[in-house]
């Protein structure tokens, strides 16, 4: 393996292919592997947002996790290697799995919103507007609720907790 050496002045045309790169669903470490420069390098003109670097460089990562979902139907869709007698083979099976569920993991670690399982509560007032609470008592008794809500969620409510 190539040692790499100073970091890289940037350039337009440099940028281009690592946005390129990004945008196809490649990761930062294979995209700097074959253009021979360091990540952090790429990470530095991102933070410091270099000749506005920053936002093409976010808009990329996006596109590219796209991408990512779109290959969790083609490698779902494709079919599996065969054993020389006709039958699938398992190990296949185990790899295509380890594929599917590590993009599954990324999509929902780095794009939750998008590709997460997380569900959210959101409490709001009349016609959509906030809540509103008229005396003190009220915000206390709301306060419970709302415990007793995510103990019962978290299935650590029994019946002989609470009022």
């Amino acid at each position: 393996m190539k040692k790499r050496g100073r970091p890289f002045v940037y350039t337009n045309v440099l940028a281009d292919k690592i946005i390129a790169g990004l945008s196809a669903g490649k990761s930062l470490v294979t995209v700097c592997k074959e253009l021979d420069i360091k990540h952090s390098t790429v990470i530095n003109w991102a933070t410091n947002d270099l000749y506005g670097f920053a936002e093409r460089y976010a808009r990329a990562r996006r596109e590219g996790l796209d991408v990512l979902a779109d290959d969790l139907i083609g490698l779902s869709d494709s079919e599996m290697e065969r054993l020389p007698d006709g039958k699938i083979d398992p190990s296949a099976v185990n790899h295509r799995r380890l594929q599917i569920d590590t993009r599954k993991w990324v999509l929902s670690k780095m794009a939750p919103n998008k590709y997460g399982d997380k569900a959210a509560l959101e409490l709001t007032g009349k016609e959509g507007g906030p809540v509103a609470i008229d005396d003190l008592g009220a915000s206390e008794r709301l306060a419970k609720i709302l415990a007793l809500a995510a103990l019962r969620k978290l299935g650590s409510y029994s019946e002989d907790v609470g009022e």
